[in-house]
């Protein structure tokens, strides 16, 4: 019997309940593969600023040429619709428009695994490899340049052991830029149903002087341009004439999965910036899965967003503050056939001398690659 007539066996044997909906699917050159995001939120704003409801679609495509192992070319677009002007973005650090369509991947990979070791590397508008969290890095991101990954395996426990990195620059809205450089080691192992995953190591960050936080710029400049203090050259205005700031931060976490009866997965990053010690971290617990058709899955994360600022360019767009600030987001989500999720959310964040109470609540139907 061949391996696909055993592995056809094996999930027919399989309760309804237990078997993934995310099962790999072989590229068709020239029909996209498509992810497609329906989302309604409500925000309550600090006292200054006004509380309003968003409601947008996000449309992926994706097109694979070529198999996992050898070369592989993908390329891939992404579509908004947002019930929102895109000129409220810069204002509130979205790290995507609302409105309009762009390129969202163009990666050439080559791949090469053996039975004990594995190389992949990919260049052009690539996928980030390295292990992050949303505190440090916006999944949605993409970086210009090259990445990739080298590891090696055991037959038993060690499941990878080896290095990741990524250079190249991160391009931002109204023409603003990171320079990126990273490296990171990687140790995955397995104890049964239990697997644990540790990384860490070096992100080495440069955005353009325009881009960098106004009280984090060497002459403390407003940041004033032709259409006021977010202008027209980035996202904080152009104020360009002196050096770049230069931000190099050391990154560490765990995560904890057990594939029991009812999945548990615990993790935790701290991300601590060399050049004075300030720090950002999270802690996540989910249980339920995330990828069984029918089956719950509830969230908790606690966030410590970095004092100053300095990640506010890369980090997530799941809340409203982007630099000293602390909250948590709560998580309830449901997982349907053909890929379908819906889930709600929660998140509050504050001051950390708890001022300044900002909540958010979501609504979200994805239907994933």
């Amino acid at each position: 019997m061949n391996l696909r007539a055993l592995l056809c066996c094996a999930a027919l044997g399989l309760p309804l309940a237990a078997q993934e909906y995310f099962q790999e699917e072989k590229p068709k050159p020239w029909i996209p593969a498509w992810e497609l995001t329906a989302q309604t939120e409500r925000q309550n704003l600090p006292g200054w600023a006004k509380d309003f409801d968003r409601s947008d679609l996000v449309l992926r495509l994706r097109w694979t040429w070529g198999a996992d192992e050898g070369f592989q070319l993908k390329a891939g677009t992404v579509s908004y619709l947002g019930s929102d002007g895109n000129s409220k973005n810069l204002a509130r650090f979205d790290n995507q428009p609302s409105n309009g369509s762009r390129l969202d991947l163009a990666e050439l990979r080559f791949a090469h695994f053996a039975e004990r070791a594995g190389l992949e590397v990919q260049g052009g508008l690539v996928d980030n490899p390295m292990l992050a969290s949303e505190t440090l890095w916006d999944p949605n991101l993409r970086i210009l340049g090259g990445a990739g990954r080298a590891f090696f395996r055991t037959e038993s426990v060690l499941e990878e052991a080896g290095l990741r990195g990524a250079a190249g620059e991160v391009r931002l809205l109204n023409g603003g830029r990171v320079r990126i450089r990273a490296g990171q080691a990687v140790a995955k192992l397995a104890f049964g149903p239990v697997t644990a995953t540790f990384h860490g190591g070096l992100w080495d960050l440069q955005p353009r002087q325009e881009d960098a936080p106004d009280f984090l710029r060497q002459n403390g400049g407003g940041g004033w341009g032709p259409n006021g203090i977010y202008g027209d050259y980035g996202t904080y205005g152009n104020v360009g004439g002196y050096v770049d700031p230069h931000y190099r931060f050391e990154v560490y976490g765990a995560q904890l999965d057990w594939d029991a009866a009812v999945p548990v997965s615990v993790s935790a990053q701290r991300q601590k910036r060399q050049e004075d010690g300030d720090i950002g971290q999270d802690v996540q617990v989910w249980i339920g899965s995330p990828t069984r058709r029918w089956w719950p899955q509830a969230g908790f994360i606690r966030q410590t967003l970095d004092t100053d600022g300095a990640l506010g360019s890369l980090n997530g767009d799941r809340w409203w503050y982007h630099s000293n600030a602390v909250g948590d987001r709560f998580v309830l989500a449901l997982n349907l056939p053909q890929r379908w999720r819906v889930s709600a959310e929660y998140m509050w964040q504050t001051q950390p001398d708890g001022t300044y109470r900002y909540t958010r609540a979501d609504l979200v139907i994805k239907k994933r690659f």
